[in-house]
């Protein structure tokens, strides 16, 4: 390529100086010299800064596009392979069938079209790997989901146990007043009817169940609390850990079913 660019350089400046040159034409003819020692010390973007200014003051000569060819050399020295192609490709356009080496030029044209092709095959793959999708088209992982529903979970059965247990001590408070009551009373005497010890006994149940609750809603807030702590990110199935409510005829509350693996 190099021989190709030396006789194109020889042509352009042969065909500048033949005529009288105006002040414009000398310019460009500098621009142009400049940009060949340029490329001859491997400066390749200042060289395709010369070219580019001497083909803009060169505008009109019968032999301004056959610079092009210089500007693709210097565009595929920097490895800019499309703009190489693109100035190949208005070369052989305009500079009609009298340009230099047109048959090798339409060759390396061929070549850096083949060459554009297979860098945008090889950037599909890429593209598709930066969208972060997975490669079987399925949902990214929530990430942490089983931890968060583990955390509200036991943050209900702990407030659960605390509503446990104020009714135990507001009513466990109550029990015991009333049992002072009874026991003054009637309860002095062991002739209590039942009527008499109906707040007793309710206030009684009230006090057990509140305080089932409490138990029940702390150990299950407890195994919770753990659970989300120790888990790895695989959210536990609804059967493998399930907060069930329990009633019983003295008493209340809520269960940890299940099997902890």
């Amino acid at each position: 390529m190099k021989t190709r660019l030396s006789i194109i350089v020889a042509s352009v400046l042969l065909s500048l100086t033949t005529p009288a040159l105006a002040q414009d034409d000398e310019r460009a003819r500098a621009l142009f010299e400049e940009g060949i020692a340029r490329f001859e010390r491997q400066n390749y973007a200042l060289a395709l800064e010369s070219f580019q200014a001497s083909y803009e003051r060169m505008e009109g000569h019968p032999r301004q596009a056959w610079i092009l060819f210089n500007i693709g050399r210097c565009y595929e020295e920097l490895g800019r392979v499309e703009d190489a192609r693109d100035a190949y490709r208005s070369f052989l356009r305009t500079a009609g069938p009298e340009a230099p080496d047109r048959a090798d030029v339409e060759e390396r044209l061929r070549e850096l079209e083949t060459r554009v092709e297979l860098d945008a095959e090889d950037a599909e793959p890429a593209d598709d790997r930066s969208t972060g999708a997975p490669a079987d088209g399925g949902a990214a992982p929530s990430g942490g989901g089983g931890d968060d529903t583990l955390l509200i979970a036991g943050g209900i059965s702990a407030g659960l146990a605390g509503v446990g247990l104020a009714t135990f001590g507001l009513f466990g408070g109550l029990a015991l007043g009333e049992y002072a009551s009874v026991e003054s009373g009637c309860g002095a005497t062991r002739s209590c009817t039942d009527e008499q010890l109906t707040d007793l006994s309710t206030f009684t149940v009230v006090a057990d169940v509140g305080l089932g609750v409490a138990v029940a809603g702390a150990a299950a807030s407890l195994v919770l609390f753990v659970l989300a702590a120790g888990s790895s990110g695989d959210q536990a199935s609804d059967d493998e850990v399930a907060l069930a409510p329990w009633a019983t005829d003295t008493g209340a509350g809520l269960a940890l079913r299940g099997g902890l693996e």
